[in-house]
């Protein structure tokens, strides 16, 4: 392949809890796209916002770095059906930014309370950060390391 080795320094996973919703079946949402070692240690930061209603919306963020970031990003790949994967690949041109190395997903959050990892393009979603550890890594070098997470050849 000739690129450099791939590195995940950091996983971020964020949501709103709207006014309507129990904050916690949105922290047990979050927790459900960890690996089932990392859930009882996470700690969620959560942030209140004002909709444009005046209504309370909170943000609620959970960060995994290091090791464990690289777990995260596995956990999240294999639980995926086929089809999502597929859909993933064949759009991650769109869903990765070289610039600042990222990776962007969406996946339901509804899905996600019922211990479930489906993309999603919706509104109620939890977005999935995944950020590398050297700018400007080509699309086709972090291709290959997810694929390699999934424990499949480039």
């Amino acid at each position: 392949m000739g690129g450099r080795r791939v590195r995940v320094v950091e996983v971020e996973l964020s949501t709103n809890c709207h006014a309507t919703e129990e904050p916690e079946k949105v922290a047990t949402a979050l927790r459900n796209l960890l690996p089932p070692q990392l859930r009882s240690g996470a700690s969620i930061e959560e942030q209140v916002l004002t909709g444009y209603y005046g209504n309370p919306i909170r943000r609620m963020r959970i960060r995994v770095r290091g090791r464990d970031a690289e777990e995260v990003l596995r956990h999240i790949l294999r639980s995926m059906d086929d089809t999502d994967r597929e859909v993933l690949f064949s759009t991650l041109e769109s869903r990765f930014d070289p610039r600042g190395s990222r990776l962007y997903l969406r996946v339901g959050k509804q899905d996600a309370y019922l211990g479930r990892i489906r993309l999603y393009d919706g509104s109620d979603a939890v977005r999935v950060v995944a950020s590398f550890a050297h700018a400007r890594n080509r699309v086709d070098d972090v291709r290959s390391f997810l694929k390699s997470l999934l424990g499949e050849g480039s």
